[in-house]
């Protein structure tokens, strides 16, 4: 497999299973062991919260 389709294969996998169209495409932030999205955020240390919560994109969605 040459490196092109390494990554058509990767970009695929990330479109179809870990964002979310229905909001903007943000990615889904945790997923149970069936891929199925779920409605809580793990407790993990974080050193920029607000790239966790896209609260760093708020301002792009507000311009387009």
């Amino acid at each position: 497999m040459d490196n092109t389709q390494v990554i058509s294969e990767c970009t695929n996998a990330f479109k179809d299973y870990f964002v979310n169209p229905a909001c903007h495409y943000f990615a889904y932030q945790t997923c149970d062991s069936s891929g199925k999205a779920v409605r809580v955020i793990p407790a993990v240390p974080d050193l920029d919260p607000g790239y966790h919560t896209n609260l760093s994109l708020i301002d792009v969605l507000k311009n387009s």
